[in-house]
């Protein structure tokens, strides 16, 4: 972690290094007051994060990102 100044603020980066498999997060939807829980599966690309729903696109990025080996685990 390195905490930085930028125009009189402290700005805090954080480095985390990648995943060497894939990894489902649990998330919480709020609809009107009613809070479900899901799985959701997101990526980053470029200097943005984007959640994979289509199944058949996960899969194809996951083989791409860490191999075939890994779509049987």
């Amino acid at each position: 972690m390195q905490v930085h100044t930028l125009d009189g603020a402290d700005l805090c980066r954080v480095h985390v290094p990648p995943s060497r498999f894939p990894v489902e997060a649990t998330v919480a939807v709020d609809k009107g007051g009613q809070v479900t829980r899901r799985t959701a599966f997101y990526v980053r690309i470029g200097n943005g994060t984007r959640e994979i729903t289509d199944l058949a696109e996960r899969q194809r990025y996951v083989a791409s990102r860490w191999g075939a080996a890994i779509q049987a685990a």
